[in-house]
């Protein structure tokens, strides 16, 4: 008897360990709230998993306790103040950018952000770090198609490798507001199945999942 319940013991603990399952975890809520364009993420999604987060599918409804909300390509309105106060709590939103971002505008401006209502010209642009973060170990560029210039840029078009004014665009933008941080990327269907092994597309996802494992705060 005694030995069964050691064994009992020994399975608790140990489903405690795995990623994901203690109730400490990060968790990461995927929005499906703001009707996504695309939906064939399974690879950004094991990404994200590989790295000890918990990825749910939701709503500004599961924001407690997580430390994550990404917003891939919405085509809804995004303005809601609990995602204001999420991240001014400590949580990281990364936005990807699909249709020109009016309904982004609301949002962005909250944090000081903004976006280009006309994409890039190119249909495929290569992007290149600015400026030196987290997001940017290990990556020479990403490939973006069909992208947005966004403000407080972190990655610029290749071309555009200069000392940047603070007023230049970029494709990838970054601030910090309040304790947490706000990743605005021009594009969504760079990170699906089909293009996320372009460049080092892969390689900045798993840079974003260890960026929101150290600063988001749940």
């Amino acid at each position: 008897m005694r030995s069964e319940y050691l064994m009992l013991i020994a399975i608790v603990l140990a489903a405690l360990t795995v990623p994901g399952c203690s109730e400490n975890g990060s968790k990461v809520v995927l929005d499906s709230e703001h009707r996504p364009i695309f939906k064939n993420y399974e690879e950004l999604r094991n990404i994200l998993a590989d790295s000890g987060l918990e990825v749910v599918n939701g709503g500004v409804g599961d924001l407690g306790g997580a430390s994550a909300y990404i917003l891939l390509g919405p085509a809804h309105r995004v303005y809601e103040k609990e995602i204001v106060e999420f991240v001014e709590n400590g949580g990281v939103l990364i936005a990807m950018i699909h249709i020109p971002p009016s309904n982004l505008m609301p949002i962005l401006k909250e944090f000081g952000m903004r976006a280009e209502m006309t994409p890039v010209e190119r249909d495929i642009v290569r992007a290149v770090p600015s400026v030196r973060t987290d997001l940017s170990e290990g990556v020479k560029s990403i490939v973006l198609y069909g992208a947005f210039r966004v403000s407080n840029p972190v990655f610029v078009e290749s071309r555009d490798v200069v000392s940047l004014a603070v007023d230049e665009m970029g494709l990838v933008g970054m601030v910090k507001y309040g304790k947490g941080y706000v990743i605005v990327v021009g594009d969504d269907a760079a990170f699906t199945d089909a293009y996320i092994d372009s460049a080092d597309n892969r390689k900045f996802i798993e840079n974003l999942a260890r960026f929101i494992a150290i600063n988001g705060k749940g």
